[in-house]
């Protein structure tokens, strides 16, 4: 809809701030043709991305930023022939189609030996069915991924298990006990697409203050060391940086005490750096014995960090 607002204005220059955040394949590939259809219209495009793989076959140049300045601008066959390694030393994602190298699975069918289960789940909303017969587990130190086309619950799905939306029909066990909706909302802790909707404090010491299920101030300092937080402590979390809004996030769910967590497109606008930042704080959650879903269209980011990956829509 914004692109074709833009378009119908007939510009020379078109500016796109991160356009593939949150789409999916599908999306991502017609994107790629609305920018090819007005490049050969003859129009200057310049676009701020870090998912380049779409990019390949567009980009006539690429320019790098290195705090704050152009370091150096590479022509396509230049910025093409950077190797995985040199990419990751600049900070960028991989320039080739990334394609999924974990186990895929249906969510059709209910698994008895999970700490978290999920039987036949189905939500409403306004009167339609949004999702439906979704069933599946989750054991204990266990990442899973979710993936699905755009619009085909998968936000919905996170926001009822996280007490945010009634479930139609189904239910939810946790431990072997049926956890009802305000339950799972103190026991299942959501971090959504955009952090910033979850940050409030006037530091990121207060937020940890308020997120925090009665600890003392030793153990938020040691919590906040483990997520390399401490030296920030006075600062406002919304000057934090998109990798230390996440970890500051997922530092108060575990002063919450929450032992499963869900996350909603945790990498959208994240660069290399801080994509593997926010990989390797969950595979080192996954290790104390949390419970991790996330929700992303990220492939690179889903093949480091995931342990399977399920399916919805298919």
């Amino acid at each position: 809809m914004a692109f074709a607002s833009v378009y119908a204005g007939n510009p020379d220059i078109y500016v796109l701030d991160e356009p593939s955040a949150n789409l999916d394949s599908n999306a991502m590939e017609r994107l790629k043709e609305q920018i090819r259809l007005i490049c050969a219209q003859g129009k200057t495009v310049i676009i701020a991305e870090h998912r380049l793989a779409y990019l390949s076959e567009l980009l006539d140049r690429a320019v790098y930023i290195e705090e704050g300045r152009i370091k150096r601008v590479y022509s396509r066959e230049q910025f093409m022939s950077l190797s995985e390694k040199e990419l990751a030393l600049m900070g960028l994602r991989t320039t080739k189609k990334v394609v999924s190298t974990i186990k895929q699975e249906r969510t059709d069918k209910k698994q008895d030996d999970c700490d978290l289960l999920v039987d036949n789940l189905a939500v409403d909303r306004g009167g339609k069915r949004i999702i439906s017969n979704i069933s599946f587990g989750v054991k204990a130190g266990e990442i899973v991924g979710i993936m699905g086309k755009n619009g085909v619950g998968k936000s919905t799905l996170l926001r009822c298990l996280c007490g945010l939306e009634s479930e139609a029909e189904g239910q939810i066990f946790l431990n072997g006990k049926r956890i009802k909706k305000k339950a799972r909302q103190k026991q299942i802790y959501m971090v959504m697409q955009d952090v910033n909707h979850q940050l409030f404090g006037e530091t990121v010491l207060d937020e940890c203050e308020m997120l925090s299920d009665g600890e003392n101030a030793e153990e938020i300092i040691k919590v906040l060391k483990q997520f390399d937080l401490l030296d920030m402590k006075n600062r406002h979390p919304l000057s934090l940086s998109g990798g230390q809004k996440q970890r500051l996030v997922l530092a108060g769910a575990i002063l919450g005490k929450s032992k499963v967590l869900v996350l909603d497109e945790p990498t959208s606008g994240l660069d290399y750096g801080h994509m593997k930042e926010v990989s390797e704080l969950l595979r080192e959650l996954a290790t104390r014995g949390y419970m991790i879903l996330i929700v992303t269209h990220d492939t690179e980011f889903l093949n480091a960090t995931c342990d399977r990956n399920i399916v919805i829509g298919q």
